[in-house]
């Protein structure tokens, strides 16, 4: 009696011919891809290992106190800034935080050094456990390999993997990779071969798993919230239908397979309403970051189809890099004809299409009882590109960045599998084996081409990863419109004495952005270390008609007036600032100088006492002066 076919028409049985075989294969595929992995990465960001923390890194990392003190409870507990700056509320990262807590206990100060290997470890992991998902959803070994390594090396990662904020991308992209694995071994599945169905050893503890990765995920980004309806793909696209089943039974079983995740997705908004102390916080965009949120109709929607086309070309060609796109660096888009947007809704449509056709198919094939057509892995890869594309790509909702080469890294899985698809389909179109030999050489040499420009584009950016000066410097180059480079650069030489080059990176930011307070503070700050009061005048009042309630401005603007003896004007402006901020020393001792030359004894003590309060040093004489003078009546 001949075999029977399994679902995808192939002959079959039930069990593989000589499973250990196959596994032991697998097994040694999997250490052969695993290492060659481990060498590419290091080899492609050695650089690293001279990089200090960056911007973020400082605040998240370096200067956390939440890190430091190391408490598990109060990590579950708090915001992903709360010991940082704590001011944004609306993110909530604790496996992020966790793990920086995790590199603190281990070395007792802050070191970017190991933070930095930490962040190597987790990628190259990452990449692993891509080149398993790509196996197991059947992804032969040459495109499986294939996309694990192109991943693993790709220049556009850097930014997620050079600055150690970028973990969050790394870990919400590794733990839905395992979810996804372990959610494929919770129930009937194709051999490695595809040749036959295999039923799992453990089903129910592979859902477990995949619900406690889900978790982990989620806790380490919000964009892992793809993840879900990337668990309810696979079910739908990718697990094997039983025979004779109907569609009440599938919905039935899926439903068991996806229960420990929605566990884990409600454990999470548990958490995270409790950190929050709320369900969910809107954030306050500023156009500086996301200039989408100031336009709208046409220009929003083209502008925002506009991004697929740049985020596709950078995949595709990763020449002109850069760590910051604020400000006016990305053009708007007029409307929906302009070739940005085209191309970008044409791309949209591509992936829509590969991602809903074969799963109408398989709904089609589900409710007459029949066997559906064979998997299409295109499929698959479009949906792990698109579900967490819409999350980042300004298409459903304004963000809080316009564009960001670290927000690719995880919808970057996605186009490397339909990159190591496409590899699969070339090697195998051709029927006589000469031309598939022929194919499979090209095809080896094409990937080889590949790696070796990643490999070396990916060593180069990360020299521009080794301090902000570099990092700002190479971003300003490539990026001349981002007004935040030109103004770190500015702040970088302010601190180091080059006011020239200080002011002048200032100039910079004004002329492309005028609309950016900061700019202007920096530029007054400047101004008033030289003695040049009058200009320092000018940019402070510049700054608070953009921010009336800035209290730092009001303090300097009212040290620059006192500075040039015009006292009453600068009295009201430093009782404006502790007005809205009362924790300013600098406003309260300056209060103390004004009072104390008009006469204003009490007012004076009153003054120099608060600002002796908030730290203020060098106030004890003054004080003891003032006071005297108040006993004396004089």
């Amino acid at each position: 009696m001949p075999p029977r076919p399994d679902p995808d028409g192939r002959p079959g049985s039930s069990m593989s011919a000589s499973p250990n075989g196959r596994t032991t294969a697998l097994r040694m595929n999997a250490l052969t891809v695993s290492v060659t992995i481990v060498l590419l990465v290091v080899l492609a960001h050695l650089p690293l290992r001279h990089s200090e923390y960056i911007q973020d890194d400082h605040l998240a990392v370096e200067e956390n106190v939440i890190v430091a003190r190391g408490d598990l409870g109060e990590i579950l507990g708090s915001t992903y800034w709360e010991g940082a700056s704590g001011q944004d509320r609306s993110l909530y990262r604790p496996v992020v935080i966790a793990s920086y807590a995790l590199e603190r206990r281990l070395t007792g100060r802050p070191n970017a050094l190991v933070s930095q290997i930490f962040n190597l470890i987790l990628h190259a992991a990452t990449s692993v456990l891509l080149w398993l998902l790509a196996r197991r959803i059947g992804l032969g070994a040459l495109g499986s390999a294939a996309a694990a390594l192109l991943f693993s090396v790709h220049p556009v990662h850097l930014e997620a993997v050079g600055g150690i904020v970028g973990r969050a991308e790394i870990l919400a992209a590794g733990f839905s990779f395992l979810a996804l694995w372990l959610q494929s071994h919770a129930g009937p599945w194709y051999s490695a071969d595809r040749s036959t169905i295999e039923r799992p050893v453990r089903p129910r503890a592979a859902a477990i798993g995949a619900g406690v990765a889900l978790f982990l995920a989620l806790g380490s980004k919000e964009g892992a919230v793809a993840t879900p309806l990337l668990m309810l793909a696979l079910e739908l696209a990718c697990r094997p239908h039983e025979r004779g089943g109907s569609l009440a039974t599938w919905l039935r079983r899926a439903a068991e397979r996806l229960l420990p995740a929605g566990i884990a997705g409600g454990a999470y908004l548990a958490f995270r309403v409790h950190a929050l102390e709320m369900f969910f916080v809107i954030p306050q965009i500023h156009p500086l970051d996301n200039r989408l949120v100031e336009l709208g109709g046409v220009e929003r929607w083209a502008t925002a189809l506009g991004l697929l086309t740049r985020y596709a070309g950078l995949l595709l060609y990763p020449h002109a890099l850069s760590a910051d796109y604020s400000g006016t660096v990305i053009d708007v888009e007029p409307g929906l004809f302009t070739a940005r947007a085209l191309v970008g809704l044409s791309l949209l449509a591509l992936l829509v299409g590969l991602a809903l056709v074969p799963l109408v198919r398989r709904a089609v094939a589900l409710r007459s009882g029949a066997a559906p057509p064979p998997v299409k892995l295109a499929a698959f890869a479009s949906i792990l590109f698109l579900l967490p594309y819409l999350v980042i790509g300004n298409l459903l909702r304004d963000i809080g960045t316009i564009f960001a080469e670290r927000l690719l890294y995880f919808p970057s899985a996605g186009f490397v599998l339909l990159l190591g698809c496409l590899l699969e389909w070339a090697v195998r179109a051709p029927q006589s084996e000469r031309q598939r030999g022929r194919q499979q050489r090209l095809a080896l040499a094409i990937v080889g081409v590949m790696l070796l420009a990643f490999v070396v584009r990916s060593w180069s950016r990360s020299l521009d990863w080794r301090d902000d000066g570099t990092l700002f410097a190479a971003a300003a180059e490539v990026c001349d419109a981002s007004p935040r480079a030109h103004y770190i650069l500015g702040m970088l030489h302010s601190r180091s004495g080059r006011e020239d080059e200080a002011l002048e990176q200032m100039r910079k930011v004004i002329e492309r952005y005028p609309d950016y307070p900061a700019a202007w503070f920096e530029r007054g700050v400047i101004y008033g270390q030289r003695g040049e009061y009058r200009r320092a005048e000018t940019a402070f009042r510049e700054t608070l008609r953009l921010s009336p309630r800035y209290a730092k401005a009001l303090t300097n603007l009212g040290m620059a007036l006192s500075a040039q003896g015009r006292k009453a004007e600068a009295r009201r402006e430093l009782e404006r600032a502790v007005l809205h901020d009362a924790g300013i020393a600098r406003a309260w001792a300056e209060l103390g100088n004004i009072a104390r030359a008009e006469g204003r004894y009490r007012d004076a003590i009153r003054a120099y006492r608060r600002a002796m309060e908030l730290g203020r040093p060098g106030i004890e004489q003054r004080l003891a002066e003032v006071e005297r003078l108040a006993r004396s009546g004089s």
